[in-house]
């Protein structure tokens, strides 16, 4: 329903529609045949009428293959290296531009999301426990009989935890340059796409545009997840340096 303009795919957005209204049956049905046979009947309609039948140039082909090797995004660049394999025609081009791009476009900002708050989740999750060992190894200090041997284990306990939210905050700095190189392609797609004079190029605007916007709130979050793990990484270095006297 996303991904397929009604404009372009007719057949298939209808059929999705019926499928949500309808039952868990209706919704099982149409991912395992109905969803490919609507895009048959919308390529066979959009073959059979000449004013719907979009032009394909070689700059077309060219620009496809651009984004089938150097994509940004794994799934974009898996459908348009479809769109252009072995025997594939004017057609599977243009279906690419309809709602494969867009397609392949939704499916790496959900990925990327899964992917980076699973990474979060575990990330999470150890620093819990590193900062429970800091916590309890400098109050342990406090009764040691062997005062020197508890600051050591004390200090190397929060730089652990130093060292762990340092590397988070590394991690999400590359979260956040992905995310930022993902902007910046959707950006100046949606810039050519208003550019063209093709016909081709229509139906890639809005999805653009949406995907932009998308790309850059996560790389307004990264960047914000980035600067929780350098404050805590600056909390555990000086809670080092607070054990050591």
């Amino acid at each position: 329903m996303s991904t397929h303009p009604a404009a372009f795919s007719p057949q298939v957005r209808s059929a999705a529609e019926r499928a949500l209204k309808g039952t868990d049956a209706d919704r099982a049905a149409f991912v395992k045949t109905g969803y490919a046979e609507a895009q048959q009947r919308d390529r066979v309609m959009r073959e059979a009428d000449a004013q719907r039948r979009l032009e394909v140039a070689e700059k077309d082909r060219a620009f496809v293959r651009a984004v089938a090797e150097g994509d940004p995004g794994e799934q974009v660049r898996v459908a348009a290296q479809w769109a252009l394999r072995s025997g594939s025609s004017d057609a599977d081009v243009a279906e690419f531009f309809g709602y494969g791009w867009a397609t392949g476009a939704a499916l790496d900002v959900e990925a990327y999301r899964l992917r980076v708050a699973d990474g979060e989740v575990r990330r999470q999750h150890v620093l819990s426990l590193l900062v429970a060992q800091a916590v309890a190894a400098e109050e342990a200090l406090k009764s040691s009989a062997d005062a020197a041997k508890a600051r050591a284990e004390a200090e190397l306990a929060w730089r652990a935890v130093a060292e762990h939210a340092n590397g988070a905050q590394k991690a999400w700095l590359a979260e956040q340059e992905a995310a930022r190189a993902q902007a910046e392609s959707w950006q100046n797609i949606a810039r050519l796409s208003k550019e063209s004079a093709d016909a081709i190029w229509e139906k890639i605007t809005a999805p653009a545009e949406a995907r932009q916007g998308d790309w850059a709130a996560e790389q307004t979050e990264a960047a914000l997840t980035a600067a929780f793990w350098k404050d805590m990484a600056d909390r555990a270095r000086d809670s080092e340096n607070r054990v050591k006297g």
